[in-house]
């Protein structure tokens, strides 16, 4: 049996989810990685917000 459903936000969340916890990082190189993430965004959208 198929079901159709609307795919919305909260199941891209669950997909990205489901994909991150099967992952196998070491919880200081996953700290690193998105304080490097925070960090570009940052620097962008102070170069964005002087413009």
């Amino acid at each position: 049996m198929i079901f159709n459903f609307k795919k919305d936000i909260q199941y891209y969340k669950f997909c990205l989810y489901g994909f991150l916890k099967n992952l196998r990082f070491f919880e200081a190189f996953m700290f690193l990685f998105f304080l490097e993430k925070i960090n570009i965004l940052v620097v962008t959208l102070i170069k964005d917000h002087g413009k």
